[in-house]
Order: C-alpha cells, then sequence, then structure tokens
C-alpha cells in the first residue's frame, strides 16, 4: 500500500507521474507535430513502473492491513489519527483520494480552478493525489501541524460569476463534493450570476473569473429562502434540499417562497431580486 503520508514513497510517486507525463507528451507531440526532442524518456519503462504503482494503489481495497484488518468500505473499520493537508490548486487542478477524518468510506474529490482547499484526513489509510500537470504545481499539496477534526466548520459561501462563466467546486456541510460549470453568456443585460451554498471552511475552487465572498457560519446544507421581485421578472434556478434542480419565474412585484434549497442562482443579475434568509431547514 502506497502511503502518501511517507516522504520518501510520496516523492516516488510524484516523479513516476511526471515521468510518464513527460514521455507521454514527447511522443504526441513527436507524432503530431514532428518535433525531436534531445532527451527522450523511455515510454515503455515509466509506462511499466506507473501500472505496478497504480496495481498497487488498488490492491489497498483487496489485501487487508495486518494491523488494521477491517479496510475503508467495511462499517468494522476503526478510524486512525487525523491529519489535515492544505492543497492549492490553478486551473489545471487535480484530484485527490483518501478517507475523510472520522469517516470509514474512501472518497476522490476533484478540484480544478484557483483556489486553497482543506483536506482531514486518516492517517491509518494516507491519501494518494494525482495533480493534472506533469510538474505537480497545478495541484501542491502542504501538510499542516494544525488539527483537524472529524467535525467540519461550515461557512455560507457565495460564488459570483461575470458574463464570462466559471466552474466551481465545493464540499458541502454534509461533506458531498459539488461541481457546477456556468457557460459564457454574451447577453450584456446578464452580467452576473450568484451561487449560494454552505460549504465545508477552505474546501472549495473556482476558476478566475469568478469572486467567492465567505460569511456567516452554518451548520445545515438547506436554507429557507424567501425571493422578492421589484421591476422586471427573474428566473431563479435552485437546488432543493433532496438535491432536484428547479426553476422558478419570479413575476414583477411578485413574491416566491419561503423555499427550502441548497443553493441557487439568477438568471440575470438579480438587482431587481431580493433573497429573504429565514434560517436553516430540513425539508
Amino acid at each position: 500500500m502506497l502511503n502518501m503520508a511517507n516522504q520518501e514513497q510520496k516523492n516516488y510517486y510524484y516523479k513516476v507521474n511526471a515521468e510518464y507525463a513527460e514521455a507521454l507528451f514527447q511522443k504526441m507531440a513527436s507524432i503530431r507535430y514532428g518535433i525531436d526532442f534531445c532527451c527522450t524518456p523511455d515510454l515503455t519503462k515509466w509506462s511499466i513502473k506507473k501500472e505496478l504503482l497504480d496495481m498497487n494503489n488498488d490492491m489497498d481495497s483487496i489485501c487487508p492491513d495486518p494491523d488494521n484488518p477491517a479496510q475503508p468500505g467495511d462499517e468494522n473499520f476503526v478510524p486512525g489519527p487525523c491529519a489535515r493537508i492544505d492543497i492549492t490548486t490553478t486551473e489545471t487542478g487535480g484530484s485527490i483520494t483518501y478517507v475523510p477524518c472520522g469517516s470509514y468510506k474512501k472518497v476522490t474529490e476533484t478540484y480544478t480552478g484557483n483556489g486553497s482547499v482543506i483536506i482531514c484526513y486518516d492517517t491509518n489509510v494516507g491519501y494518494i493525489a494525482n495533480p493534472n500537470c506533469a510538474s505537480g504545481s497545478c495541484f501542491q499539496i502542504t501538510e499542516s501541524l494544525e488539527e483537524c477534526t472529524s467535525t467540519p466548520s461550515c461557512e455560507v459561501a457565495i460564488f459570483s460569476f461575470n458574463k464570462n462563466g466559471g466552474e466551481i467546486t465545493y464540499t458541502d456541510c454534509e461533506g458531498v463534493y459539488n461541481v457546477y460549470f456556468f457557460e459564457t453568456n454574451e447577453d450584456p443585460r446578464l452580467i452576473n450570476s450568484n451561487w449560494l451554498a454552505c460549504i465545508q471552511e477552505g474546501k472549495y475552487t473556482a476558476s478566475s473569473e469568478v469572486l467567492v465572498t465567505t460569511g456567516e457560519s452554518c451548520t445545515s446544507v438547506c436554507s429557507s429562502i424567501t425571493f422578492k421581485q421589484n421591476r422586471g421578472t427573474e428566473t431563479i434556478n435552485y437546488v432543493d434540499c433532496n438535491g432536484v434542480e428547479q426553476t422558478e419565474l419570479l413575476e414583477e412585484y411578485g413574491e416566491i417562497g419561503p423555499i427550502c434549497l441548497r443553493s441557487f442562482y439568477y438568471n440575470g443579475n438579480g438587482e431587481e431580486t431580493t433573497a429573504v434568509y429565514n434560517g436553516e431547514c430540513t425539508s
């Protein structure tokens, strides 16, 4: 089993993946563009090393650990000590596989866009990081000495999109990983869309065009919201408390709600729309 808490194993993991990515890139560039490289890595060699490495990682769920026979996914699994890592991502980003602190199930989360993500993981299992770039600079990991707890702190986050759109990723207060992409909107009247969510503190990324504002603390992924419209009309898109995407048309000088929802955004700029927060809700 590859333990990413071990620095030597971690360095080897990054080296193999970086060499394999470089060899694959050079082969593609040579075939497609006819580029000759002075120092060509052995693709076969690094491909074999990567396959062996991936196979070794896949054995985690097959071969029992003699010190902890129950493995992640088994309800008899005994969680180990918690540790925190800070991940800094760029537009390219990457993914990480780990067992969250206090849990017994292995998860894989993908983060792209500029941002910082905080992960609390089970040190008995470790973690596996997969940067989407050969150098690893797009998904930099720093192991922190700060304490981690199994109960996450959550905060209200507002993601504001301009007409260029963008992508956001976040983990909500129930530990559910979310990805949303907003397309470019060339209509000059529709300048901004805003997406509100109750997220685990520090666990989000956003593309460079997206403005992120975090505010008051929250404990539930669901909020009771009443929408009020002044002039014109507005279309409200939201995810209800059951995780189903919904759309409502808010008429001029009209009112909708209260609605128990996880998150929402407007089709328009929302300048004539008021969202009244009524507190947290469950259904």
